[in-house]
């Protein structure tokens, strides 16, 4: 449990520590890059009308609030299968509704503030996946959440990314018919995976008398 290990006295250098438990680690690209195609599009989304894709710098690594490092496939590509931690999968929170996707980098864009000064906006550009089949979910009630990974590229602001989790590929055969390669999402044990707006069929019909007690 790294939230209980209080020897950390210091962040490691280089690192930017952005508030609320949230610190960027490097390692981070030497030169600016400019974006072309879906991450350019997903920026300027992200930014709105009258913004200039800014050019950035890639960062690999980001520290949580929970003590876990989400590390991103831009770094992670490069490296031997062998040393590959695989924790470039997240959890977040977007309008509302939990998502997952795969984390390409992070960066950290540079804005126009109400004051007319600038300011970094630490946002991380997501490989989406879908959200998981709900036929499935509830047939074996919020055990197996099977997602595919989709083409679409989003850009979400850190604070926004809730902990890392694991998305297992396995060809599978859906309930509806649907075979494919899906990924199987897993959390680190004593997190909760069943907040995704898909009722339990098991307790759908079950309410209280006025004793308090259950009844069907």
């Amino acid at each position: 449990m790294p939230e209980l290990d209080s020897s950390n006295t210091g962040l490691p250098y280089g690192s930017v520590d952005l508030s609320d438990g949230y610190t960027l680690l490097r390692k981070r690209s030497k030169h600016s890059v400019t974006l072309c195609s879906g991450e350019a599009i997903a920026i300027s989304q992200f930014l709105g009308p009258g913004h200039i894709v800014p050019c950035i710098k890639k960062w690999a690594q980001l520290c949580l609030p929970n003590g876990q490092i989400a590390r991103s496939a831009w770094r992670e590509s490069l490296r031997p299968a062998e040393q590959i931690c695989m924790s470039r999968n997240v959890k977040f929170l977007c309008n509302g509704e939990t998502c997952c996707g795969e984390v390409r980098y992070f960066t950290r864009l540079v804005t126009a503030a109400a004051d007319d000064n600038w300011e970094f906006v630490d946002v991380a550009v997501i490989h989406m996946y879908s959200a998981p089949d709900e036929d499935l979910l509830r047939l074996l009630n919020h055990v197996v959440l099977a997602s595919h990974l989709l083409n679409a590229i989003s850009v979400i602001k850190v604070k926004q990314i809730v902990r890392v989790i694991a998305m297992i590929p396995r060809q599978m055969v859906l309930p509806r018919g649907v075979e494919g390669e899906f990924y199987c999402m897993m959390e680190r044990p004593g997190y909760d995976i069943s907040s995704w707006g898909v009722p339990y069929g098991v307790y759908a019909d079950v309410e209280d008398d006025d004793n308090g007690k259950d009844v069907e």
